[in-house]
């Protein structure tokens, strides 16, 4: 059994424990229940609409579901929610590619974690993005992900972009894989988007494991 909580990392939250637990599939229907795998919904925007804020949910991703969203970017608005691509032998992780010119993800709450997904992105977008006007939301924990890694398929212009003006602290970013598809930057954080710690850094985990110190300013990091 997965912690899906955020117990490992340091600014961990209160919670009660873990919430419900819904799954998306290709051949799902957002009119089941969607609490067993056997009887999925068809969307994560549906699934989102089931989770509540702080209660700890979690959405497990079985396959791909972008013919079934009903647009892009998927609006992630709930506080503490966790979206879990499920590994399967047949095809290790669910692919997300928007039908449109759009990020797959747009967060605009806090606690969100994102894992186990291959995702592509519009030509002119990042595949998770922060909103774009003033304001901050953090604390992401986004990780065991792939961007832009199969060629004509998930491609896209950003892994990760937090939008000028935006601001994104506290930020955990590890075990992900920044593909040659992606036609700009890996992680793109632009004007003072993160602010880490008290001189305003962001710490990023390599593949290698090495943990680099990056004082925040104009920041992109691309990793091939």
């Amino acid at each position: 059994m997965f912690n899906f909580g955020f117990g490992a990392q340091p600014f961990a939250p209160e919670s009660s424990g873990m919430g419900k637990v819904f799954y998306v599939a290709a051949a799902g229907n957002d009119n089941y229940e969607g609490i067993d795998p056997s009887w999925p919904f068809a969307s994560i925007t549906y699934a989102l609409t089931q989770c509540e804020d702080w209660r700890n949910d979690v959405i497990i991703v079985m396959n791909n579901t972008s013919a079934n969203e009903a647009a892009f970017p998927i609006v992630v608005d709930v506080n503490l929610v966790h979206i879990i691509g499920r590994w399967s032998e047949a095809y290790p992780n669910p692919t997300l590619v928007p039908t449109s010119d759009a990020a797959v993800f747009q967060i605009i709450k806090d606690w969100v974690e994102i894992a186990g997904l291959e995702l592509g992105a519009g030509a002119n977008h990042g595949c998770i993005e922060s909103p774009a006007g003033p304001g901050t939301v953090g604390h992401w924990w986004i990780h065991h992900c792939s961007f832009g890694y199969i060629v004509a398929v998930t491609t896209g212009q950003d892994g990760i972009w937090v939008l000028n003006t935006h601001d994104a602290p506290q930020c955990v970013i590890e075990d992900c894989i920044f593909g040659s598809a992606l036609t700009r930057d890996g992680i793109r954080m632009e004007g003072k988007a993160i602010d880490m710690d008290a001189d305003g850094a962001l710490l990023v985990q390599r593949k290698d494991k090495t943990i680099e110190r990056i004082l925040a300013g104009d920041i992109s990091l691309t990793e091939q």
